[in-house]
């Protein structure tokens, strides 16, 4: 307990793993058939980058929506490209009947994101993505 992730790091790698943990067993226990979703939480004045925020989505009325917990990844990081990514939403647009002509490609705002890197503190770097995961 006496480590940075413990004391001044918003996320480490063991309380990660044990967050991680925590929700699943958590899900499990009071939510089953609920779906994982690790995302951006709070975003403190003065960090770099925003804190992680794990959630357990479930329906109240105990209908499930998602039946295997071990099919959410945790800590892997994948290879898929553009088009395999292209791929998946059009069949996702097909199987839920609203066709392919509504599939709209996104892109990021890159003058947004120029903005938002020149209001960070002049001791992060942007191009530092291991701090994305501790932040």
């Amino acid at each position: 307990m006496e480590g940075e992730e413990w004391n001044t790091v918003a996320l480490g790698a063991t309380k990660e793993k044990l967050a991680d943990s925590l929700i699943r067993r958590l899900c499990t226990q009071f939510a089953p058939g609920g779906l994982l979703h690790h995302g951006q939480g709070k975003w403190y004045p003065g960090e770099p980058l925003p804190r992680w925020a794990y959630s357990c989505c479930f329906r109240v009325d105990g209908e499930p929506i998602w039946q295997d917990l071990n099919r959410i990844s945790y800590g892997q990081v994948g290879n898929a490209n553009v088009e395999q990514a292209s791929q998946l939403i059009e069949a996702l647009a097909m199987r839920l009947g609203v066709g392919k002509s509504q599939v709209v490609p996104a892109y990021e705002d890159v003058l947004y994101y120029l903005w938002r890197e020149r209001r960070l503190p002049v001791n992060v770097d942007p191009f530092d993505f291991t701090s994305r995961r501790r932040a």
